[in-house]
């Protein structure tokens, strides 16, 4: 029996947006070039983001400066950042798939950089990302392949699926955890959606669907 859960990352297993905060902690180190981080998440609350441009803005710090010191200030942020926002009804829901002997993946629209780091801290095997294209060791600021945004995260799970010879709808039982209208393909893709503290699209959708509906600091039990 093949059952895996997907769970998105931002606003679903933490609460707010992790490359939001990153870009906020990089103007905070005096990174003037990061200044459309407000227009970027309005843009994306509203359903509106133009994902091509927004992850060229994501990775552009990411190709100007050396891995050494992005490394280091991934570890800053996220030593001070994830544990600040990590909900732990979100832990146990892993935990309690684990238990089940479910696969757990992280499926998130973030970069790898961020995206892989927080997935090994909580304990993932596998994680899907948008991923951003390297040479020689350093970012070049491209996206290399599709992002991992709406069709695009659909996409990265059957392209991971299908390497492992699995489809979706081969799976015995499939899970997706998600906040955001922008996850209505996956969504709709599995046998248990999961509605974690929807946004008002996504609540609307869950009612007329009978998709159930968790808030952020109680997910109830795993059925």
């Amino acid at each position: 029996m093949v059952r895996i859960a997907f769970f998105d990352l931002d606003n679903t297993l933490i609460d707010g947006d992790s490359e939001f905060a990153w870009s906020r902690y990089l103007v905070a180190r005096g990174l003037d070039y990061m200044d459309c981080v407000d227009r970027f998440q309005r843009e994306y609350e509203a359903g509106v983001l133009d994902i091509d441009e927004y992850m060229r803005f994501q990775l552009q710090p990411l190709s100007r400066e050396d891995w050494d010191t992005l490394v280091a200030w991934r570890a800053d942020y996220l030593a001070g950042e994830l544990e600040r926002r990590l909900r732990p009804a979100a832990v146990e829901r892993i935990a309690a798939h684990r238990e089940r002997g479910d696969r757990v993946v992280l499926a998130s629209a973030s970069h790898d950089f961020l995206a892989e780091a927080i997935a090994g801290e909580l304990g993932f095997e596998h994680c899907l990302a948008t991923r951003g294209e390297r040479a020689d060791g350093r970012y070049t600021g491209r996206v290399h392949g599709g992002a991992c945004f709406r069709e695009g995260k659909l996409r990265a799970v059957e392209r991971w699926l299908a390497k492992r010879d699995m489809e979706i709808g081969d799976l015995d039982e499939s899970w997706f955890y998600s906040d955001s209208h922008n996850d209505l393909p996956l969504l709709e893709a599995v046998s248990h959606p999961v509605c974690v503290t929807p946004d008002d699209h996504l609540r609307a959708r869950a009612a007329d669907r009978a998709w159930p509906v968790v808030e952020s600091t109680d997910w109830g039990a795993l059925a």
